[in-house]
């Protein structure tokens, strides 16, 4: 009967009413040989089976099983989402701040240690300081008249340079024009600061 069932429904509506004429055609059947009414409808329900699993069995062969059963699960969803809206907020914000946080870590690391400096020969730049035995074990920076002595005596460099940046920190100046002036960060540098890095 479920085959012949299959076979003959359209549409999901068709189920109901397919069943009702099986049990009245078997009931009919069972009247013309000699049941009485109470009879012949219990043998048709027996014979039919349970009408609630064979309408679920017929309905979920059907062509609109998945689109019903996809729009149930949507609304059971989303009713489920209203009702606990704060906890489904937490759940995606968690993510997504952890994402966020992920992003900006790498893209911090990539800018500092992975991606190269914008000049040449890199690794053949040393950055040189020196210690103050009085003040402890402090660094510090060169001064000025220590960078002639490195440029006279050291041998193993082909140019040195001084910037100072924590002794004298960095100063600012202001750009004139006939526009709004604009206050810009500058450093003090020596005249070999460009060679150094190897940039014009």
């Amino acid at each position: 009967m479920l085959s012949r069932l299959r076979k003959r429904l359209a549409r999901p509506e068709d189920v109901s009413e397919e069943l009702a004429y099986h049990l009245d055609e078997i009931k009919e059947e069972r009247l013309a040989i000699g049941d009485t009414e109470a009879q012949a409808e219990k043998f048709a329900r027996v014979k039919v089976g349970n009408r609630t699993a064979l309408d679920e069995a017929v309905r979920e062969t059907s062509a609109w099983h998945f689109p019903e059963a996809a729009l149930r699960r949507i609304r059971i969803a989303l009713r489920t989402l209203f009702r606990h809206k704060r906890v489904y907020a937490a759940a995606a914000g968690i993510p997504a701040l952890g994402i966020g946080m992920a992003v900006a870590v790498f893209s911090l690391v990539d800018a500092v240690l992975i991606r190269p400096l914008p000049f040449p020969n890199q690794d053949r730049i040393e950055v040189i300081w020196k210690a103050d035995l009085l003040a402890g074990p402090q660094v510090v920076e060169l001064a000025y008249p220590e960078l002639g002595d490195l440029q006279q005596n050291v041998r193993g460099f082909e140019y040195v340079a001084l910037m100072p940046t924590s002794l004298y920190g960095y100063a600012h100046s202001l750009q004139s024009g006939e526009a709004e002036p604009v206050q810009i960060e500058s450093a003090p540098v020596s005249h070999d600061f460009f060679r150094v890095l190897g940039v014009s």
